[in-house]
């Protein structure tokens, strides 16, 4: 257990005595990627969700401009909601701004935050402005959930503790690309594809609300890296993940521009912001749709041997090194 999930841990037994039940206000607490809450029985649950970036831990000014700080303080959160199924709709911001900081500094900033909001949803409503030595942003964020039309809870999520032994093991996109950016960018080399897929991730707004209209039921959002992620999935779930390596999507060019090290990369790489989900059928999903994704393994019985077994797809297995992703 690293300090992070430490120190989650803590705040968890302190205040777990007192989440509301089911029946009263809350539906998911501490654990997931947003909590879940209704306010009465006709009302559509909401999704709330905290997220904050730090300089020098979650962005460099030396290769990020302002504006790419705020559209980065904006779409983590969407990302979390997206991993719920939810639509992004409300932003309470915190800035902690230098004294150096001038009114155009504030400006740019602020753009790149309602450039995010304009593409993939929300709008910010509110929120604090202090004094700090480093730039910080922090943003509570509330998205909702659509109505289902089937059975009696008319609103419906995807949740870490969902999976189950034999889901299929699904990704958006292709990964590893975001540590590739950050790796150039630190290098001092110009690039432009990655570099910008690290400076302006996307969140996958769109994906989340594809995925559980389908039906799944269990994903979370790639911040951490596919194995540190898909560690806190099978913990939840209580099950094991089997991974074909050989069927992890990697960009073309990440295999070109790091070709000893583009499966370590995309194994632990973070910030690339997929969704990672289980589902029990590739056929749930639209057939315009499953093009989309890359089914990269199954869920397994749990092993206590093993949280996750890598294996190619001759079923040779693989001892992939992991670089834990760290934001603390």
């Amino acid at each position: 257990m690293n300090q992070e999930e430490n120190y989650i841990k803590i705040i968890e037994k302190a205040f777990s005595k007192d989440f509301p039940t089911k029946n009263n206000v809350n539906e998911v607490g501490i654990g997931d990627d947003s909590a879940i809450y209704e306010i009465d029985e006709t009302t559509t649950k909401q999704v709330v969700c905290t997220d904050a970036i730090v300089e020098g831990t979650h962005f460099d000014l030396k290769y990020f401009s302002l504006e790419d700080v705020g559209w980065k303080s904006i779409i983590v959160n969407q990302s979390d909601l997206a991993s719920m199924g939810s639509n992004p709709n409300y932003f309470n911001v915190s800035c902690g701004i230098p004294p150096n900081f001038k009114t155009e500094d504030f400006k740019l900033l602020t753009n790149g935050m309602k450039l995010a909001c304009d593409q993939y949803g929300g709008v910010v409503i509110g929120g604090d402005i202090v004094k700090s030595d480093k730039i910080f942003i922090s943003v509570t964020a509330i998205g909702s959930l659509e109505k289902s039309e089937e059975g009696p809870d008319n609103n419906f999520a995807m949740l870490r503790t969902n999976s189950m032994p034999g889901d299929y093991i699904g990704v958006t996109g292709s990964l590893g690309n975001s540590l590739a950016g950050r790796m150039l960018l630190n290098e001092g080399k110009r690039e432009k594809k990655f570099s910008a897929i690290h400076k302006r991730p996307s969140p996958r707004v769109k994906d989340g609300l594809n995925l559980v209209r389908s039906g799944v039921k269990a994903c979370i959002d790639i911040s951490d890296g596919l194995h540190s992620d898909l560690e806190k999935l099978c913990k939840a779930s209580n099950v094991t993940a089997h991974i074909d390596v050989d069927k992890i999507p990697i960009d073309d060019r990440l295999k070109v521009t790091f070709p000893d090290a583009f499966i370590d990369m995309a194994i632990s790489g973070g910030e690339d912001f997929e969704l990672l989900f289980t589902l029990k059928s590739i056929n749930q999903l639209p057939e315009d749709y499953k093009r989309q994704v890359t089914v990269i393994g199954k869920m397994m019985k749990p092993n206590n041997a093993n949280l996750i077994l890598y294996k190619n797809t001759d079923s040779e297995i693989l001892n992939p090194t992991i670089t834990e992703w760290k934001h603390f």
